[in-house]
């Protein structure tokens, strides 16, 4: 168990991965649950390094899928995902997004 209190409010941030206006993501969301479960199904195509981020901690990179993936994840997951762009972007610099937007 990566963290207890899933329930904190959090913030989430991503940056373009190419385009003109380089212009950061940012949302924030009442939970920390909805920010990864966010992060991990709905992500816009082309965000790179997504972070979210508590008054206490932030979590990057495989701790975001850990946190999705782990037992005491309070919320429904999605029909469970082919293993998407999630692991590979944040090691290749890969943009995120939905497979079918690919």
């Amino acid at each position: 168990m990566l963290i207890s209190d899933y329930s904190a409010p959090a913030e989430v941030y991503a940056t373009p991965a190419r385009g003109g206006k380089r212009t950061m993501f940012y949302r924030k969301f009442t939970s920390l649950a909805e920010a990864v479960r966010f992060i991990v199904e709905d992500l816009p195509k082309g965000m790179l390094h997504p972070l979210a981020e508590t008054d206490r901690a932030r979590f990057e990179g495989g701790a975001l899928r850990a946190l999705y993936d782990a037992d005491d994840f309070p919320l429904p997951r999605a029909a469970r995902p082919q293993p998407r762009a999630t692991e590979q972007a944040f090691q290749h610099g890969e943009p995120l997004g939905k497979e079918s937007d690919r």
